[in-house]
């Protein structure tokens, strides 16, 4: 099982309500941001030690449209890992 890509809120609020009774794990992340990229192995790794629990692992990339969405998530630095 792959990380999963979210790319607008519809498919954040459809990839929870598919999900509900899983724990995920979802990181925010900008593709000019550095310290994003520099978690970015970091991150595929937690997910390779941890691959036999049931974790649902997804990436968000931010977009200047999501920015008043990510707020409303209480995402205010990127990365960020809820």
């Amino acid at each position: 099982q792959g990380i999963y890509q979210i790319k607008t809120e519809e498919q954040y609020h459809a990839f929870l309500k598919a999900n509900p009774d899983k724990l995920i794990v979802m990181k925010f992340f900008a593709t000019y941001c550095k310290a994003c990229k520099v978690m970015a192995p970091k991150f595929v790794e937690v997910k390779k030690g941890l691959n036999d629990r049931p974790i649902l692992w997804a990436e968000f990339g931010a977009q200047k449209r999501l920015v008043d969405f990510f707020r409303s998530l209480e995402i205010l630095t990127l990365p960020t890992v809820h």
